[in-house]
């Protein structure tokens, strides 16, 4: 998502959903470091059409209980906020997805607006290299995914090959026991053959011995 360099703070850039505050501060994860706490949340590519980023800025009614005081740091907060936006939108862009963001001042006094910048440019580069971290671990966690996946894709392929290699081992034994029936079937053909040529024979002999005995009665 591109945006032009500028250094305004748009209503487009501002969170102002009651379901997406809640959704923050109930899911998002937070970082503090007296007098400033940020929540952040990480949404998929165009969670938000308009803006990479959308920001709430507000003051705790405990540490300052006149609204003129909140009111003050507020705007202190958001000066600083759209002057240092860039890199931050610039690490959405690269990471390819949104963020919603809630800045709080929970300070009891009133700031000044150096140390105040100071304090956020430290917490806004934890979130930022936060960010990428996690991104960097889910693009590895995807890309061995995929690889487990590939791996137990050949491991099916050669179990699938080897199941082949199986049929036609037992298709050749199929066929050798086949023709062992077969070639045992001649041989009992060959027997059956021979035993009637033997049988053909002792009638032969039976037949010659009958006639010698016809001989000697005529004699």
């Amino acid at each position: 998502m591109s945006q032009s360099l500028s250094f305004t703070f748009g209503r487009h850039e501002r969170l102002k959903s009651d379901v997406l505050i809640s959704q923050l501060y109930t899911q998002g994860k937070s970082i503090s470091k007296y007098p400033l706490r940020i929540t952040y949340l990480v949404h998929p590519p165009l969670y938000y059409t308009d803006s990479s980023v959308k920001v709430s800025i507000n003051a705790s009614k405990k540490g300052l209980r006149l609204a003129v005081k909140r009111n003050r740091m507020k705007r202190v907060l958001r000066e600083i906020y759209r002057h240092h936006k860039h890199p931050l939108q610039n690490m959405l862009n690269r990471e390819n997805c949104c963020l919603s963001i809630g800045i709080v001042y929970v300070g009891t006094h009133l700031s000044e607006y150096e140390p105040l910048e100071r304090l956020y440019l430290k917490l806004q580069k934890r979130i930022i290299d936060a960010i990428a971290a996690e991104r960097a671990s889910d693009a590895r966690m995807t890309s061995e995914a995929k690889e487990e996946v590939t791996g137990s894709k050949d491991v099916a392929s050669d179990i699938n090959k080897d199941i082949t290699s199986v049929k036609d081992v037992a298709s050749d034994i199929n066929k050798d026991i086949t023709g062992s029936k077969d070639v045992a079937s001649d041989i009992n053909k060959d027997i059956t053959g021979s035993k009637n040529v033997a049988s053909d024979i002792k009638e032969d002999i039976t037949g010659s011995k009958n006639s010698g005995s016809g001989v000697k009665e005529d004699s």
